[in-house]
């Protein structure tokens, strides 16, 4: 797909410049003429003061300014606007990949996030010190966890290990 949109890009960007470069040559052989008509029209005095080459010099001068004018033209808007399209074209490239390599780093956790200890699992040596835990911070606070309001008594007595301790 990106050698499909570099290649329509190219297109278009190369007839931009044979479009430009048509104008150019027209306006080029306007300029010439409109130079030479003019130079037809000058009275005899000022034709013995200037000599055929100054004009042709004049004439070719002013075309070839106008016919570069024109050919360099379309780089004025095409230059900025594709640097940025490039730019925003790595940018999307590289939120892709990132996206992707997101991902990837959170899914292959995934399988193991539910091999945790549950509270039915659990040894019941371990399950002894977490009661013993549960019954210290019960007197240390003055608050059974049965009768308690405070949302993380509530939310600690809600646990399936302290359901499981004697009182």
């Amino acid at each position: 797909m990106t050698t499909e949109v570099s290649v329509i890009a190219i297109t278009c960007h190369n007839f931009g410049f044979f479009l430009s470069y048509r104008v150019g040559s027209n306006m080029r052989s306007l300029v010439m003429s409109c130079i030479f008509y003019k130079s037809l029209r000058l009275s005899s005095a000022v034709k013995q003061q200037c000599a055929t080459v100054q004009v042709l010099t004049l004439t070719s001068v002013g075309a070839e300014r106008v016919f570069n004018a024109m050919m360099q033209g379309p780089w004025l808007v095409g230059a900025p606007l594709g640097f940025g399209v490039v730019v925003a074209l790595i940018g999307l490239l590289f939120d892709a990949v990132i996206l992707l390599l997101l991902q990837y780093l959170t899914t292959r956790d995934v399988p193991r996030a539910g091999q945790g200890l549950d509270a039915h699992t659990v040894p019941d040596g371990l399950m002894d010190e977490v009661c013993l835990g549960v019954h210290l911070m019960e007197k240390t606070l003055g608050v059974t966890f049965a009768d308690a309001t405070n949302p993380l008594l509530v939310s600690m007595r809600s646990g399936a290990a302290i359901s499981r301790c004697p009182a």
